[in-house]
């Protein structure tokens, strides 16, 4: 059997070992790197929960013109969340705009709420008022739909010619 300073004194053996501990060096440092921490599940529900509430209003703020509903900030609880996802769409529903959330206390009643008030902003999305406005759709298979709301004279007013008035007729003054 060789001992070790018999191993490195063979010609290029010394290399080698430095290489291959340079080798298992990289090696533990990748392993460290690749280590994850692990995460309780309780703020991993927490997470899924605000993802599942934000997917729900997603749709309404869509229909409403008001982009994408946002994320649950860091530290908010999602029952703070919701009632901040339920602020903006509030003044749509003509039975509960001038009702106060902040002041109801039973996140039950407010949830009941929360429904209609999404119903009832989809709704205004839809009507033909107003300014055109685009909506982005995505249906069940992940196509997106592009439709337009809004009043069709906003679009087209102004290709339209302008309004003219009979002010004589040979020669003669109408009115």
């Amino acid at each position: 059997m060789l001992t070790q300073e018999e191993i490195e004194s063979m010609p290029g053996m010394k290399a080698a070992i430095e290489r291959t501990r340079a080798y298992e060096q990289r090696c533990a440092r990748e392993q460290q790197l690749q280590e994850v921490p692990q995460v309780s599940n309780e703020s991993t529900q927490v997470r899924l929960d605000s993802a599942k509430l934000q997917a729900l209003y997603d749709p309404a703020y869509h229909q409403a013109g008001l982009g994408a509903a946002p994320p649950r900030v860091f530290g908010e609880s999602n029952e703070l969340h919701e009632r901040r996802l339920l602020a903006p769409l509030v003044p749509l529903s003509a039975t509960y705009a001038k009702v106060d959330f902040g002041k109801v206390g039973d996140m039950n009643v407010v949830r009941a709420m929360a429904a209609e008030i999404r119903r009832d902003a989809v709704a205004a999305g839809r009507r033909n008022e107003g300014e055109l406005r685009e909506v982005v759709e995505t249906d069940a298979t992940g196509r997106r739909i592009t439709r337009f709301y809004g009043a069709p004279g906003a679009a087209w007013n102004r290709f339209k010619m302008p309004y003219r008035f009979v002010k004589s007729f040979n020669g003669e003054r109408v009115f």
